[in-house]
């Protein structure tokens, strides 16, 4: 079986800290695979919908069917946010299977990655249960603040194994579901 590795990089920094309601009904750009660092994309306060989600286009992969010749390998992240338990994270396949990767983790710590890192190399990495060696990663629930390393998502990325496309819009989920602490 073909591995088909995805990462997303996401690096949201402090410089526009305190506009993100603002920028509550604006749709973020579609994202290539793999995407630039330090694209300073907001996570609404206390909302979820639209305005956070991020779509990622996959154009090209090793394979052509989820689960037959191709699978998702890893997801790759950094967010800044002021408290990670208010964070609800999806990813949705193109066909739209929808998997849990991290929710209401990290207490009222700070991040998921190193975000003060220009290199994005203190990322925030979920590996799927069938990757090799996966058995050795602690689930993210189970990890704390910044969550810089390797950890298994809190719902399976075997679900994606459907048989279907690999290519598409991919799209990233972050829900903010309480109010008074901002992120990007």
């Amino acid at each position: 079986m073909t591995v088909f590795t995805r990462s997303f990089i996401f690096l949201w920094t402090n410089l526009l800290l305190g506009m993100a309601s603002l920028f509550a009904n604006v749709q973020p750009p579609i994202l290539t695979n793999p995407s630039d660092c330090g694209l300073h994309l907001f996570i609404t306060e206390a909302g979820c919908g639209p305005a956070n989600e991020f779509q990622i286009n996959v154009t090209t992969s090793p394979g052509t069917q989820l689960g037959q010749d191709v699978y998702l390998k890893e997801l790759r992240f950094i967010i800044s946010h002021e408290w990670d338990a208010d964070l609800d994270i999806f990813l949705k396949s193109p066909n739209g299977i929808v998997v849990e990767v991290s929710t209401d983790n990290g207490d009222a710590f700070d991040h998921y990655g190193a975000v003060n890192d220009p290199s994005c190399s203190g990322y925030t990495s979920i590996f799927s249960h069938a990757a090799a060696g996966a058995c050795s990663f602690p689930n993210v629930k189970d990890g704390s603040a910044p969550f810089i390393g390797s950890y298994l998502p809190e719902g399976n990325f075997s679900d994606f194994n459907n048989g279907s496309s690999p290519l598409g819009h991919w799209t990233l989920m972050i829900c903010d579901d309480g109010a008074g602490n901002l992120g990007h």
